[in-house]
């Protein structure tokens, strides 16, 4: 596909979510919940940042897509992650996962890894990876996804001791 042909695609794209204004269910952490929903403003789509257990399931099953991510976790959050990704699925509506420091934590990485072996409909974002470690100058924060594809417990700790 040529340059053009992408500009293209994507302005029809965008034409098409304003004209629409889908609903985007977002389990997001608190550093960027706020940029998150002005982002999905911009581009026309209409954002709710639902992440009570008690509501996720309802919101989730209604909204257009289902935004995960993991980059404040606690046992609710990961439980509403977890009913809200299983009614999306019921429902056909896409999830997107951000697998904030996967691979950084045990916590972390099993947390994705309860994401992805329920075999849901997934897309995952490398946003954090690509964009917002870069941006703050923090090079750890770009491990996360890479990180949990390709390391185990042990390798890991190889490249610890070697590091030291």
């Amino acid at each position: 596909m040529s340059t053009t042909e992408t500009t293209l695609s994507t302005g029809a794209d965008l034409a098409a979510i304003r004209e629409r204004k889908p609903l985007v269910h977002q389990i997001t952490n608190y550093v960027v919940m706020n940029e998150t929903a002005n982002a999905t403003l911009a581009l026309g789509a209409l954002p709710v940042m639902a992440h009570a257990r008690e509501e996720v399931e309802e919101m989730a099953a209604i909204a257009a897509a289902l935004v995960l991510n993991i980059g404040t976790l606690s046992p609710p959050w990961v439980e509403a992650m977890l009913a809200a990704g299983r009614a999306a699925n019921s429902a056909g509506v896409p999830v997107v996962l951000d697998p904030v420091g996967a691979g950084a934590t045990s916590y972390r990485t099993e947390t994705a890894r309860r994401r992805i072996d329920r075999r849901e409909r997934l897309r995952r974002s490398a946003r954090a990876r690509r964009g917002a470690g870069a941006r703050h100058g923090r090079r750890r924060h770009r491990r996360g996804r890479p990180g949990f594809r390709r390391r185990t417990d042990a390798g890991c700790r190889e490249r610890r001791s070697a590091a030291s």
